[in-house]
């Protein structure tokens, strides 16, 4: 299934390209895909997307930010209004760079309001901070891992339990309060 995916890290940035292969590769299923990639020195994401699916440029860079974009806003003439672009009715606007721009007019403020279904991942270079979104309602999963220095996230888990760190053993006290209160308690 196609999917969002990244990696942050500040310890070993030379690694980010081949574990950003990897990560790849195991979201990889049957048919033609597309993807979208974007990078800085201690990021990079990347969009995958079935071959006749319609998003474009789902990620968008600048001097500041990375930006990637997976899934669908529901309300799209508002986020067009809001980015402060004007359109005709016809025109096909790629959603990475009116996403982007709506972060410039609003902050992180322009993203709570979205509606849809979607997972949505922001680098700022200069603050290196690391911002994760998806959808209210949970439709978009997003799974993350992190180490020190490090933190790998994607639509799917598979995409990071191959890396050569994940220990892949059973957190009991972690199934125990996602059993009993719905979400991991000390994470």
């Amino acid at each position: 299934m196609p999917g969002i995916i990244g990696i942050v890290d500040l310890e070993k940035p030379e690694s980010i390209p081949g574990v950003l292969i990897t990560m790849k590769n195991a979201l990889k299923y049957g048919g033609p895909q597309r993807e979208a990639c974007c990078s800085d020195t201690n990021a990079a994401f990347a969009v995958l997307q079935r071959e006749n699916d319609m998003l474009l440029e789902p990620t968008c860079e600048d001097a500041d930010v990375i930006l990637a974009f997976w899934g669908t806003i529901w309300d799209k003439e508002s986020l067009i209004t809001r980015a402060g672009r004007k359109t005709k009715s016809e025109e096909v606007i790629a959603i990475g760079p009116l996403l982007l721009e709506l972060y410039r007019n609003e902050g992180m403020e322009g993203f709570y309001s979205l509606n849809g279904r979607f997972a949505i991942a922001l680098w700022n270079k200069k603050h290196k901070s690391l911002h994760l979104m998806s959808d209210r309602y949970g439709f978009c999963k997003l799974f993350y891992w992190t180490t020190k220095g490090r933190i790998l996230f994607a639509s799917e888990y598979k995409a990071f339990i191959q890396h050569k760190d994940f220990k892949k053993e059973i957190d009991i006290e972690g199934i125990a309060s996602f059993m009993s209160l719905g979400y991991p308690l000390g994470c």
